[in-house]
């Protein structure tokens, strides 16, 4: 029996009839494929995955093929429009008298001045410094990490905490002190400033399993073991819903706000038993469509992305969340920077669009590191097969046929 659960789909489409010789069918067909229907229902899942497509656009040049397990290391990301000071001390000019308040940009006499560059600090309710690197992303603008709430009562209002990352001043990339001074120049004359942070308060990561099928035309092997290839590319991207042995211990590091990372033991463990894994419980998607796109077809919006910055190529998915569990959608966007034969790592977006009358986007960003088990294979086929066959054959002794119907009736 190649494959019990297609033939008890193939059962129930088309009425398979059991009719004795001399015989009209009768109910024996429906009745049957009824049985059939509700053995295929009642069976073991025969496989981890949800229905998902896949679109190649471009040229990869490298073998990707494989089981691999990923780590998503992610942050979210949140906009305030913070309300400037409304007045800025100034002294007179040349009396040595105590500073007056006055309006900003402009002296005591109302004639426009120019502001500090580096006056920022009275603008702003904290204190900024370099991200760490556990922190870091990766990004070519990673940001100013603040250090210190200077004015509690104003960074509450605004929901502002310490360990936040500042990533944008309304919408210029903050690569460094330097280009954050230059923003807020530009921004001088505005009483609204607008800030992109990401929390670093709660960070997390999440696993995921994805089967990916590679096939080029012809591959070439360079004298460090790296292959990279030539001709036609045909690429297959397949995210796998499973019960992880871990999920335990990545669900205590979230409640931690910690990174996870998986240990040697547990990789190896995998290597051996990835095709075994339990369907997750509840399963979180219902369909999914991916494009990977080779680094000569990148969208700007993708290739003028900080967080992607030299990226060999990219995944962008579109996952329809489980309706059971609410519905709604999934954008997430792989940008691989580093790509070698076991091991693949980059920048990684997700935006969680639920369902309402205005539905409200959530963005979390950070990166992704892809570990390669196993060689691409159908070993889960396989033994979800192995498993279900003798309860396919079980379920048939128990299927109870109508008699058929005589002919002379």
């Amino acid at each position: 029996m190649s494959d019990p659960s297609f033939l008890l789909s193939s059962v129930a489409v088309h009425g398979f009839r059991r009719s004795a010789p001399g015989t009209r069918g009768g109910l024996a067909g429906p009745v049957l494929a009824l049985a059939a229907l509700v053995a295929l229902l009642a069976s073991p899942a025969r496989a981890q995955t949800f229905h998902q497509d896949t679109q190649l656009e471009g040229r990869i040049g490298s073998d990707i093929g494989g089981i691999w397990l990923i780590v998503h290391d992610l942050m979210p990301e949140f906009r305030v429009r913070y309300r400037r000071n409304s007045e800025r001390k100034a002294p007179k000019s040349g009396s040595g008298q105590a500073a007056q308040d006055t309006p900003d940009g402009e002296n005591e006499n109302g004639a426009a001045q120019e502001p500090k560059k580096d006056d920022w600090e009275s603008a702003l309710p904290f204190k900024l410094g370099p991200v760490p690197a556990e922190l870091d992303m990766g990004s070519a603008a990673p940001g100013l990490i603040i250090t210190e709430i200077t004015d509690v009562r104003k960074a509450a209002d605004y929901s502002i905490i310490k360990g936040d990352i500042v990533v944008k001043v309304d919408s210029t990339d903050v690569r460094d002190l330097e280009s954050f001074e230059d923003a807020l120049h530009e921004a001088e004359n505005s009483d609204w400033i607008g800030l992109q942070l990401r929390r670093t308060a709660l960070k997390y990561s999440t696993p995921r399993l994805v089967k990916i099928r590679y096939v080029a035309a012809e591959a070439v092997a360079d004298a460090g073991g790296e292959i990279s290839t030539v001709g036609k590319e045909t690429v297959s991207f397949e995210i796998l819903e499973v019960a992880f042995p871990f999920d335990g211990e990545v669900a205590k590091a979230r409640t931690g706000r910690k990174f996870w990372k998986p240990s040697s033991e547990q990789i190896e463990a995998l290597r051996e038993s990835w095709f075994k894994l339990p369907k997750a419980n509840p399963v979180l998607f219902a369909g999914g469509e991916h494009r990977v796109i080779g680094e000569d077809a990148l969208t700007p919006d993708i290739a003028d992305d900080p967080n992607f910055a030299g990226a060999r190529f990219a995944v962008v998915s579109t996952l329809l969340g489980n309706p059971m569990r609410g519905g709604g959608k999934n954008i997430v966007v792989y940008g691989a920077r580093e790509v070698s034969r076991d091991r693949i790592s980059g920048g990684y977006i997700e935006a969680a669009m639920g369902n309402a009358p205005f539905p409200i986007t959530v963005e979390f960003k950070g990166r992704f590191t892809m570990t390669r088990l196993d060689e691409f294979s159908h070993k889960d086929f396989a033994y979800r097969n192995s498993l279900n066959g003798p309860k396919v054959e079980e379920d048939y002794d128990k299927i109870e046929l109508a008699p058929d119907i005589p002919e002379d009736l």
